[in-house]
């Protein structure tokens, strides 16, 4: 399906590498039959393998920080994968490495595997730290990459309808075929919140036009995050 976008590329296909957020968008998957057909196919393959997907995630504070810390929440998010592939693997009797596609945060994920592994809890089943490899010289890589897009489309949309009506389709397309070959899988919600009051000082109509202004501003940033 790709063959001609690899030769305008000028690369092998050994080399070459199409994202999962640029190849399963939400005009894609609608428009052309072939694209979903490539997840059918891969989530197809898995069954037939006997294998499983696994995904876990954390829904992401969407009001009320502006720094978040990036790092610490991949890391948390990490730790918990790891324990529970773990209890699936001992589910089965079975071992499990773990493959990681390149990050920044390499050093930091991997000690936090390693305290995992030998932490108070450990993992027992896991029998080595992670390998970490290139994406676009890993195929098994980019087809999980290509899952995590998906996946990920399927809980924002899960998530929060509203934000996210473009993705409606993914559910329609993906949300029961993947759950079928999924095992040990989660996204945490985070408990509701009531909206908070702005409190505005007092002050005079004279200052009211370029704070009012920027008030606004700030509303408006606010809900679009």
């Amino acid at each position: 399906m790709l063959k001609e976008e690899i030769t305008r590329s000028g690369k092998q296909s050994y080399e070459w590498e199409k994202k999962g957020t640029n190849l399963f968008t939400a005009n894609s998957i609608n428009k052309y039959p072939a694209i979903r057909q490539v997840m059918f196919r891969i989530l197809n393959e898995i069954r037939q393998k006997d294998g499983k997907v696994f995904y876990n995630g954390r829904e992401k504070i969407r009001e009320g920080i502006e720094n978040l810390n990036a790092t610490g929440f991949y890391k948390t998010i990490f730790s918990n994968a790891i324990k529970r592939i773990d209890n699936y693997c001992d589910s089965i009797d079975q071992n499990f490495v773990i493959v990681i596609d390149e990050n920044s945060a390499r050093r930091e994920l991997l000690v936090t595997a390693a305290k995992t592994m030998f932490g108070n809890d450990p993992a027992r089943r896991m029998i080595s730290p992670p390998f970490e490899v290139e994406s676009h010289l890993n195929q098994n890589i980019q087809a999980a990459d290509w899952i995590a897009s998906v996946t990920g489309r399927l809980w924002n949309y899960q998530l929060d309808q509203n934000s996210y009506s473009e993705y409606q389709p993914y559910t329609k397309y993906f949300w029961n075929r993947l759950n079928s070959v999924s095992t040990h899988s989660t996204v945490m919600r985070r408990p509701a919140r009531a909206p908070q009051k702005l409190k505005v000082p007092a002050i005079s109509n004279h200052a009211l036009g370029s704070f009012g202004l920027k008030l606004l501003e700030a509303q408006s940033k606010k809900s679009e995050n």
